[in-house]
C-alpha cells in the first residue's frame, strides 16, 4: 500500500504539527514515535538534520510519497535493470493529484517490472521505471525525486550492500543481495529476508 501527503515547507518534514497530523490521519503516529524511539536517544537528540533524514528514511520504507509545491519526492529502489518507483506509491500520488486516468493513457501499453522478482504480479509488486515517471510528471510541470539522494550508479550501490555484508563475514550470491536489497528498501521484513537467504545459502 502506498500513501501520500502534501506539505507546504520542506523544512517541516519530521520536525511540525502537520507532518504528525498527516501521519495520524493515515494510523501511522504510533509507528513514527516508535521509529523515532529506536533511532534517538530521547528528544534532545532529534536535530533539525538527523530529523529531516530520518523523517525522509521513514517516507521512503513505508511507501510515503511528500508533495512539496511542484516537487514530488517517492522511493526510487535500484533494480539492476534500473531505477524503479513504487507503483502503490505512485498511485497514491497520481490520485491526491487528481491524475490517474491521464497516466493510465500514458502509460497503456508500457511494461512494469515486479519489485520482488518472487513475489506475485499484484500491484503492490509492481515497480515502475523512474524515467518514465519522471518524464510524465515533467510533461506537467512537476518535478519529481528521490526521497533518498544517492550519486551511485545501481551496479556500485549493490556493491556497496554486498562489501556491507562481507564485513559480517557473510559471502552473498547477486540473488541473495537482491533479497537483502528488498529489506533494505522496506519491500520485505528483516525476518523475512533472512529466511529466504538462509534457504539459498548452500548446505
Amino acid at each position: 500500500m502506498g500513501f501520500c501527503i502534501e506539505l507546504d515547507d520542506e523544512e517541516t518534514i519530521g520536525r511540525s504539527e502537520e507532518f504528525e497530523a498527516l501521519l495520524i490521519e493515515l494510523g501511522l503516529l504510533s509507528d513514527w514515535e516508535d521509529y523515532k524511539a529506536n533511532l534517538f536517544r530521547g528528544p534532545e537528540n532529534y536535530g533539525p538534520e538527523s530529523m529531516d533524514a530520518n523523517a525522509r528514511r521513514y517516507c521512503h520504507l513505508r511507501g510515503i510519497a511528500l508533495l512539496l509545491g511542484s516537487q514530488v519526492f517517492m522511493s526510487c529502489v535500484p533494480k539492476r535493470s534500473g531505477h524503479v518507483a513504487r507503483y502503490s506509491v505512485l498511485e497514491a500520488t497520481l490520485l491526491h493529484l487528481r491524475l490517474k486516468e491521464e497516466w493510465d493513457e500514458y502509460f497503456m501499453g508500457s511494461a512494469f517490472v515486479l519489485l520482488d522478482n518472487d513475489g506475485t504480479r499484484e500491484p503492490d509488486n509492481w515497480g515502475i521505471y523512474w524515467h518514465d515517471v519522471e518524464r510524465f510528471y515533467l510533461q506537467r510541470g512537476l518535478i519529481l525525486k528521490p526521497l533518498l539522494e544517492s550519486e551511485l550508479p545501481i551496479d556500485a550501490l549493490l556493491n556497496v550492500v554486498r562489501g556491507n555484508l562481507k564485513l559480517s563475514n557473510l559471502h552473498l550470491s547477486d540473488e541473495q543481495i537482491d533479497i537483502a536489497r528488498l529489506a533494505t528498501h522496506g519491500l520485505i521484513s528483516n525476518k523475512e529476508a533472512l529466511e529466504r537467504i538462509k534457504i539459498l545459502r548452500p548446505s
